[in-house]
This record gives C-alpha cells, sequence and structure tokens, in this order.
C-alpha cells in the first residue's frame, strides 16, 4: 500500500523536476558516432558521444538499421552500465535504439569526481537535492532524447526503456517530457522510499539504507527522489515487468511504481529479479515479448 504522502511527494516535487528538465532541454548534446561497424547483419552499431548537464561528456550505444529509421527507443540500463546494446536489443523495422550510459558509470561514461561502483555512486551528492547524482542521471537520459532527436531528425516517435537503475531513471523522467509516447521498464529502482529505508537488500538501496540511518536528515533529500511519487504523474502508457522476489531492488519499491501509475498500465510479474532462478529465461522473453507488443513494435 502506498500512503498518500509518497502519492503527493514534497510541495516543490514538481516544480523541482520542471527545473531539472528545462535545464536538460537548453543543452545541444552535438552527438557524433565513432567507432562504427556493420557487425549485426543489417544493424549498424556504433558507440555515440554526446555532452550532457554541466558540459560533462557521455557515451552511448547505438542500433540502426540500415534501411532508415523512422522510431527511436532511448534506453539506459542498469548499474552494471552499457556493455553492448540493449539486451536483448528489439531489433524492429526502422527503430534505432540508442542506450544512454548515465554519468559515472561503466564504461562509456566514467569521470573523475563521481564514483562508478553503485554504492558508492548511489550516495553521490544524497546531502542536497540539487546536487544529488540521481536527478543529474535524470537529465542525462532527458539529453540523450535530445541527442536521438539531432541523430535522426525525421524520427516519428521516441519511446524509453530501462531495466534497475535504468528503469527508475525512466520513471522520473516520463512525467515531464513530452516528447516521449510510451515506456517499458523492467525491475524499476527507487520506489517508495520509506518502504525502501527499512527494507535490507544486497543492491544499492542497502547502501542508501545504511547511509539514512546514521543521516537522517536524508530522508528529506529521498522524498524528491520516489519514482512511485514520479509515476503518480505519468499519463503515458507504461508496462511494468516486477519481480515477486529480488534480492536486489525490493519488490516492495517496484510493485509501488507500477501501482502509483496514473496513465494506462500493464503490470508482467515475474518469478525472481536480479538472481537466476529456474524460470529466468521463460520470465526475461515473456517480458520482452510483452514490451514489443505494448511499443507496437
Amino acid at each position: 500500500m502506498i500512503s498518500d504522502e509518497v502519492l503527493r511527494g514534497p510541495e516543490e516535487f514538481d516544480e523541482f523536476w520542471m527545473n531539472l528538465h528545462d535545464q536538460a532541454l537548453l543543452v545541444d548534446p552535438e552527438p557524433f558516432r565513432i567507432a562504427r561497424d556493420g557487425a549485426l547483419n543489417e544493424w549498424v552499431h556504433s558507440e555515440v558521444c554526446f555532452t550532457s548537464v554541466d558540459g560533462v561528456n557521455l557515451g552511448a550505444e547505438l542500433l540502426e538499421p540500415e534501411s532508415g529509421v523512422d522510431r527511436v527507443i532511448v534506453g539506459m540500463p542498469g548499474y552494471g552500465g552499457v556493455k553492448k546494446p540493449f539486451d536483448p536489443p528489439f531489433l524492429a523495422p526502422g527503430v534505432a535504439e540508442l542506450t544512454v550510459n548515465a554519468r559515472g558509470l561503466p564504461k562509456l561514461s566514467q569521470m573523475n569526481g563521481i564514483p562508478d561502483t553503485p554504492d558508492e555512486h548511489v550516495l553521490h551528492g544524497i546531502e542536497s537535492r540539487d546536487d544529488y547524482v540521481i536527478g543529474k542521471c535524470v537529465q542525462d537520459l532527458w539529453v540523450g532524447i535530445t541527442a536521438a532527436r539531432a541523430l535522426f531528425p525525421d524520427a516519428h516517435r521516441i519511446d524509453l526503456r530501462g531495466g534497475s537503475f535504468g528503469g527508475g531513471m525512466v520513471i522520473f523522467a516520463l512525467p515531464w517530457d513530452d516528447r516521449i509516447t510510451a515506456a517499458a521498464v523492467h525491475v524499476p529502482t527507487f520506489g517508495n522510499q520509506p518502504a525502501r529505508l527499512i527494507t535490507p537488500c544486497i543492491g544499492s538501496g542497502e547502501a542508501v539504507r545504511l547511509y539514512a540511518i546514521k543521516h537522517p536528515e536524508v530522508t528529506d533529500v529521498l522524498r524528491y527522489f520516489d519514482a512511485a511519487t514520479a509515476a503518480a504523474r505519468i499519463t503515458v502508457p507504461v508496462i511494468v515487468g516486477a519481480a515477486l522476489v529480488d534480492p536486489m531492488v525490493p519488490p516492495v519499491g517496484q510493485h509501488a511504481i507500477y501501482e502509483a501509475l496514473a496513465g494506462p498500465r500493464l503490470l508482467v510479474e515475474t518469478a525472481g529479479g536480479h538472481h537466476d532462478y529456474p524460470a529466468m529465461d521463460l520470465c526475461d522473453n515473456a517480458f520482452t515479448a510483452a514490451s514489443r507488443a505494448w511499443l507496437q513494435l
């Protein structure tokens, strides 16, 4: 059950996120392709570099069909960072897939001053809502959308896709950006902060939970970074893959995000998340198939 306080959020929640969005839209990312190859048959793979908020340089993986592009899916991966184009890629005709690596994360967006390990990254700047790295990572996703539009100016539709950490970033990004048609998120993070702060796990959320015990004042900051609060403001269609058991991202937060969604929604429950289990491939394939149908691919 999600509390009304979580759904409302702090008084300045909307203003805070709209300001972050406005800042991101001012950035000209000037994207360019590097390391271009044709390793996936009729699909061209490139690494893309672009500039984000605060002038930081980020990397992304791009898959584009040789036959032309009329849609783009912008994705953000989990805390492992981008190791290859989104796994698995949709490879839908006419659809390019740009997978953005958030600032500080391996391997494409590592930088001095931001830790690249999950337990440290998730705490970076947590003392202030304006400095917290999570807000900056959502801005990176918005600038990634701008980069996708620059790379494919004739594309008529942009959707978002994210898993784990990236799924949480997608949820934060959706309420404020009218460039997005629909989204698919899998085992998303940062939902229902009050529940997360009392639920032990083995993921990055445990670092936040332990930090908040020693520094309880950060709970006021975390109210601005509750993905369930953001979900209550989302009106575009969203499909959520939420696990029944997940040692890294507490399911209570995943399901809270789905329950809070204000627009068209679809829940795909999986037996597990962030660990190996007997039906893992079956569940992953089912969510991928459902996501393709949801995004009309």
